[in-house]
């Protein structure tokens, strides 16, 4: 796991260490770069296999390729048999970076398609005289750039390509009111207008001062197999998910997992003891509020059924707002979802550097509202307009009840064309596939992911996703949909595959999810720093926000309803990352 960030036809050695003393956090262990008159790569590495010889950038034999990457190939014990297999020669003894270079040397460009795992490569071919940037199937790892004439600046994170003299800040007026409604902003766009994502599932080549990109993966491409029985769709299922797991322990360091109590994390932990060596370190969140008390319960239960070394992070009543900026800072743009996640992350790599996650079964399986309401309602609509129906809202509801007519201006065009061009070829689909593919190519990669990838790296930990390997997406995309909700239930063939593995209990819980404590912040006393947050002079220089309502939401935030509370956070965040940067 590393920070990875670079650039072409630009090359300093003071700039290159700037890029990656400010994304160090990614990568505390190990920190090199490689250098020439058109090329800095650079590397800050998290050492999680072959400790020893895994370092990066990974320079070839004949020293025509060069690769750093960030993240971990699952597969890569198996593809190292079939590359030694075609002839290639290996040097490192456990290394995965060695598996991607070797892939590269063997297959060409198509050694995208041999890779499992969670990846964002970068990959320089002197000899081809081309760059290449590489972003995994479901978006597990960031990848953002900067592209201008004959120049292209690389980095793990925004706040890296900033610090290179070619990259400006600009911001991108037309997504802020996208990111209101979404809480995120949608790949390709980021809060800068010069600055963009490698989206999942595509590649990105750099040749003759021309980007071009081509898309190795596509979830609107599977077709539903209607020949697969229901209870072999089942058994295949967990044994796809014993591979991952065993696959996702792959480490040569302690591995540890995130509980909840849910039956996502809890399935992945049952597997993961039996995998590994010594006991496993489960870890859950446990919020100081008798409302939010649900996971505290179950996750202690079931890690005394399994047999774990468990741990509980407690989140106060009252958060000190030096760490809610914590959390919020790390983000290098506005950040609309919890950061309940950063002070698990943050106590879990005390313990551990690697930890496995539940996240991508409901986005898989099929377990939100708005997919839910395809299936319940038999809803006419297809699936973006129901992915805009679950959004915040703010354009419909009473948008002048909290912002300026500024912010509609220059934001209703891109707002309206993001979910007309982004979900344009959905129509073909059925409702439910269709809902279910929306979420895997806006909300999972685009927040979920997002969010957790920086919460976790900001305190150098690595979290894995078992449910989103290779082989799982494309049994779960193949599916048909009355296998995955039906009535009123949800996620129904993960559900009956349990059964025998999980406790009752687990399988009938409620989704509950990462909450967000709002309360703990905006009704903890700490009205002042609320407002000085939101002060006239920090507004004033955006002038997208009304003031006086704000002021007045804040004052009386016990009597809003949970939209608008929700509402009050994701604009709070905004003014939060408004005032740091600018």
């Amino acid at each position: 796991m590393c920070g990875i960030a670079g650039s072409i036809n630009y090359s300093n050695h003071k700039i290159m260490r700037k890029m990656l003393q400010s994304i160090k956090h990614r990568g505390p262990d190990e920190q090199d770069f490689y250098l020439d008159n058109q090329v800095m790569l650079g590397t800050n590495r998290l050492s999680i296999l072959d400790l020893k010889y895994g370092n990066q950038p990974m320079i070839s034999k004949n020293k025509n390729v060069i690769l750093n990457f960030n993240g971990e190939i699952s597969n890569y014990k198996e593809l190292k048999k079939k590359l030694i297999y075609k002839g290639y020669k290996f040097v490192t003894r456990n290394s995965d970076t060695e598996v991607v270079l070797a892939a590269y040397l063997t297959f060409g460009m198509s050694f995208i398609d041999y890779l499992d795992g969670m990846f964002a490569i970068s990959l320089h071919d002197k000899k081809r005289q081309r760059h290449i940037l590489a972003r995994d199937r479901s978006g597990i790892k960031p990848l953002f750039y900067f592209k201008k004439d004959k120049f292209l600046v690389f980095s793990s994170e925004i706040k890296s390509l900033l610090c290179h003299p070619l990259v400006p800040k600009m911001i991108n007026k037309k997504v802020i009111l996208t990111f209101f409604s979404l809480k995120n902003i949608p790949s390709p766009e980021t809060i800068y207008s010069n600055i963009k994502q490698v989206e999942p599932g595509n590649l990105l080549i750099f040749k003759n001062f021309k980007l071009s990109n081509k898309k190795y993966f596509n979830p609107i491409k599977f077709k539903t197999d209607n020949k697969i029985t229901y209870n072999k769709s089942k058994k295949k299922l967990i044994n796809i998910l014993n591979e991952s797991v065993k696959n996702s322990l792959l480490s040569d360091v302690e591995v540890g997992s995130f509980l909840s109590g849910g039956i996502d994390s809890s399935l992945i932990s049952i597997l993961a003891s039996k995998y590994t060596k010594n006991k496993l370190k489960t870890f859950s969140l446990v919020y100081d509020n008798k409302n939010l008390r649900k996971d505290d319960f179950y996750s202690k239960k079931f890690s005394k059924s399994i047999n774990s070394e468990h741990h509980e992070v407690v989140i106060p009543k009252k958060i000190n707002p030096d760490k809610i900026e914590d959390a919020l800072n790390c983000f290098d743009q506005p950040f609309g979802g919890t950061i309940s996640s950063y002070f698990l992350s943050k106590f879990v790599s005390k313990h551990v550097k690697v930890a496995l996650t539940g996240d991508g079964s409901d986005e898989i399986f099929g377990s939100y509202r708005y997919p839910r309401n395809v299936v319940e309602n038999e809803h006419p609509k297809k699936s973006l307009c129901l992915l805009k129906k679950n959004s915040l809202n703010f354009h419909q509801n009473n948008f002048n009840y909290f912002f300026t007519n500024k912010l509609i201006g220059e934001g209703s065009l891109f707002y309206n064309s993001y979910f007309k061009n982004k979900f344009k070829k959905l129509k073909d689909l059925d409702n439910l596939n269709s809902a279910l593919i929306a979420d895997f190519r806006s909300l999972l990669p685009d927040q979920v992911l997002m969010f957790n990838d920086i919460h976790s790296m900001s305190n150098s930990l690595e979290i894995r996703p078992p449910f989103l390997s290779n082989k799982m997406i494309n049994f779960a995309l193949s599916l048909p949909e009355n296998f995955k909700i039906k009535k009123k239930q949800t996620k129904i063939i993960l559900k009956e595959a349990c059964q025998g593995i999980l406790p009752q209990e687990i399988i009938n819980r409620k989704k509950e999810g990462f909450v967000m404590p709002i309360e703990n912040i905006f009704l903890s006393k700490q009205k002042k720093y609320l407002f000085n947050v939101f002060k006239k002079k920090n507004v004033i220089k955006h002038r997208y926000f009304n003031i006086n309502q704000i002021n007045y939401m804040i004052n009386n935030f016990e009597n809003l309803n949970f939209w608008d509370q929700n509402r009050l956070w994701v604009i709070f965040t905004f003014q939060i990352w408004w005032n740091k940067n600018f």
